[in-house]
């Protein structure tokens, strides 16, 4: 019987060993206890060191309804919007300035552009590339592909939608519209493409079988 007691109480130990390792060490909260030795790196003044000192370790989420997105990537992309971190390793580096004078993140987001599972806070379920989230981040450049929701692809050559770009210009230069018909434009000969990009990966599979 005692064994079974101290078997049971070892048992329990562990358990809240792991419970308080998963709650006190998480990846949000290394990243931001790091962040913060990087402001007091980058402090030069009395108000600034102040600053650093005080900044609170705590889970941070960006919600814009209208965009229907809850995204909790600056929990760990903590240096966004400071242009202090320019030259810093992600997650601490701050994001283009030109994107996010357009774009603020208050306002859009992260993933309405960069995909990924907002809710998340770990960087494994943030990027999202296991099979049961169907948009996954996308992957460095390609993350322009975000901007044809809201902007002509042809429009954004030269500033920042260069590979976006070049692909609306093949596709016009090949004569893609030829067979297939995208927006109110094109032949009957091929599918039609409209929300194409809209499409999960498992779709995609389906229209191949």
């Amino acid at each position: 019987m005692k064994w079974l007691l101290l078997v049971s109480s070892l048992v329990v130990i562990a358990l809240l060993a792991a419970s308080a390792k998963s709650v006190l060490f998480t990846e949000w909260r290394q990243h931001q206890n790091e962040y913060r030795k990087l402001l007091l790196v980058k402090a030069d003044d009395d108000p600034g060191r102040e600053s650093a000192a005080r900044y609170e370790v705590a889970l941070q989420q960006v919600v814009v309804p209208e965009l229907n997105a809850t995204d909790r990537c600056v929990s760990c992309h903590t240096g966004i919007d400071d242009a202090r971190m320019a030259g810093q390793r992600q997650p601490y580096r701050a994001h283009p300035r030109r994107l996010l004078e357009y774009h603020p993140v208050s306002k859009f987001g992260c993933t309405v552009c960069h995909r990924g599972q907002g809710l998340a806070t770990t960087n494994e379920d943030a990027k999202a590339v296991h099979a049961y989230w169907d948009y996954p981040m996308l992957p460095g450049r390609m993350a322009q592909a975000s901007c044809a929701q809201c902007h002509d692809p042809l429009s954004l050559k030269g500033r920042g939608g260069d590979v976006l770009a070049l692909g609306a210009g093949l596709f016009e230069e090949r004569g893609c519209r030829s067979c297939h018909k995208l927006g109110e434009r094109g032949g009957s000969l091929g599918l039609a493409l409209n929300d194409e990009g809209r499409k999960v990966i498992h779709q995609f599979i389906l229209t191949d079988l």
